[in-house]
């Protein structure tokens, strides 16, 4: 065999590297777009499980009190009344979805009065990051799939999100 000839490439070319090239940048495209959506269900499944932790610790508050505690509200604070029902940790963060918690008692949301309400309100500090598609997610999967009514709903523009302890 002469020298000139080649049976085997020793390198790739232009186009080969420009194609593989392509391709990785779709995958991780694809792979991106996969991975937000994993995310966007994660935080709304710790929201979930939050808010029902918080209300299983309000109503046992109120079973073992005879009432609920006064409505609070402070972002990044916590509620002293809890003190030992809850974690202070996990009530004083920024929610997952963003914002931070709150709980009402006897307070009335579009229209109607409720005993003990957990709420998701929006800071300037601390925003509501998801959108109500993805609220409207959260709430398909865990309540009745009605932002408007349920367990599980918002009010308003900013999107704050109340959880029902106690019609």
């Amino acid at each position: 065999m002469s020298r000139c000839a080649r049976p085997h490439p020793r390198a790739f070319t232009l186009v080969e590297v420009m194609i593989v090239v392509a391709i990785i940048g779709i995958m991780a495209l694809l792979a991106r777009a996969a991975v937000q959506r994993i995310l966007v269900q994660v935080r709304g499944n710790v929201l979930t499980n939050d808010l029902r932790v918080f209300a299983g610790a309000y109503a046992q508050y109120a079973h073992t009190n005879g009432s609920y505690p006064a409505s609070f509200t402070t972002a990044g604070g916590f509620p002293a009344p809890m003190a030992g029902m809850m974690s202070q940790a996990q009530w004083s963060r920024t929610t997952p979805i963003g914002g931070t918690y709150g709980f009402l008692k006897d307070n009335t949301v579009g229209g109607k009065t409720y005993k003990a309400l957990l709420c998701v309100t929006s800071a300037v500090a601390t925003p509501i990051t998801f959108t109500s598609a993805q609220l409207q997610a959260v709430d398909r999967k865990n309540d009745d799939g009605n932002l408007a009514s349920g367990q599980f709903f918002t009010n308003g523009a900013a999107l704050n999100t109340y959880y029902v302890v106690e019609p």
